[in-house]
C-alpha cells in the first residue's frame, strides 16, 4: 500500500498531467526534466498503487478512493488509459456504491 499522501497528490500531479499531454498526443521530450516521468513508469504506480480487493487504504472507503479512484474512473471512461484487470475491477467497485450510482446517473 502506498503511503495516505500518495493517494491524494499521485493523480492531480502526475496521472493528470502526463495522460492530458499523452491524449493530445503531446509526449515530454525528457520525461526525467517533468515530476511524473514517462507513460511505462506512471502505469506501474498507478498498477502499484491500486487495490486487489477493497479499497486504496483497506476496508473502509476513504478519500483516497475518491481522488485516487475517481481519476482512474476518469481516464478509463474517457479513453485516457487503458486499464488493467486490476484497475478495472477497482474502477467497477467504485462505480457499485450507491453513491456513485445517484451522483452519476446519465454517464453511460
Amino acid at each position: 500500500m502506498a503511503p495516505t499522501t500518495a493517494y491524494l497528490f499521485v493523480p492531480g500531479t502526475t496521472l493528470e498531467p502526463l495522460l492530458s499531454l499523452a491524449t493530445l498526443g503531446i509526449s515530454h521530450p525528457e520525461p526525467t526534466s517533468v515530476g511524473w516521468g514517462d507513460l511505462e513508469r506512471v502505469m506501474a504506480t498507478v498498477e502499484s498503487m491500486t487495490p486487489e480487493t477493497s479499497w486504496a487504504l483497506g476496508e473502509r472507503f476513504t478519500t483516497a478512493d475518491i481522488v485516487f479512484g475517481g481519476l482512474l474512473d476518469f481516464a478509463s471512461r474517457f479513453g485516457w488509459m487503458e486499464p488493467t484487470q486490476k484497475v478495472a475491477a477497482y474502477v467497477d467497485r467504485i462505480r457499485a456504491r450507491p453513491a456513485y450510482q445517484a451522483t452519476h446517473a446519465g454517464f453511460g
